[in-house]
């Protein structure tokens, strides 16, 4: 059986705390959204994400816009709950339905539209603390978050699609936003990983 909570207390306990700082970040990708690297391999990175205050983008309670990735992932609660949502797209274009794919530019760090379609709900499944999901690199989704203070353990696989960037879903004409992040600090690690029970 595996044990997220177990590996991840072993990893902060043996955390290399300046190297992990150089890929950690607070509000990433949205304020209140923090990052935390444990881990940074070729095949494998292990991520510490932990909420520190209740999360809602949009009407939908969505933490960020649907999206997909370059990789394959597991997913761990290891404090709190959250959902994870996940959609397909649709020929439909009915207005009130239209979201335009965003293309990410890493070069030139902005978004470009990709093209104008609708995305529906395919799923939604609930997870407490212990309980996780996989997902792979074709599937479209976001999550909620229903605590404050919920806190997940990623295991991001290598990246298998090279082809493409990653899209980013975004309601028809809304512009999209790329907030900036802060580098984290060795105060706020420690923080992080007290308030996701590793300390």
């Amino acid at each position: 059986m595996f044990f997220p909570k177990e590996l991840a207390g072993n990893l902060a306990r043996h955390l290399d705390v300046e190297e992990a700082l150089k890929h950690s970040t607070i509000n990433h990708h949205v304020p209140g959204m923090h990052y935390l690297c444990l881990q940074r391999r070729e095949n494998l990175t292990i991520k510490l994400y932990v909420f520190d205050h209740n999360l809602e983008h949009d009407a939908n309670g969505f933490v960020v816009n649907p999206h997909d990735h370059r990789y394959r992932f597991h997913s761990f609660v290891l404090k709190g709950s959250m959902s994870n949502i996940k959609f397909f797209e649709s020929d439909e274009l009915a207005p009130s339905y239209q979201w335009d794919a965003m293309a990410w530019d890493a070069d030139a760090k902005k978004m470009d539209r990709s093209h104008r379609t609708n995305i529906r709900t395919s799923s939604i499944d609930r997870y407490e603390e212990g309980a996780g999901y996989f997902l792979d690199t074709h599937e479209l989704h976001t999550i909620r978050v229903h605590e404050v203070g919920t806190a997940l353990l990623l295991f991001q696989y290598t990246d298998v699609v090279v082809d493409r960037p990653g899209r980013l879903f975004v309601p028809y004409d809304e512009k999209p936003e790329c907030l900036p992040t802060s580098p984290m600090s060795e105060e706020a690690a420690e923080l992080l990983l007290r308030q996701a029970g590793l300390r």
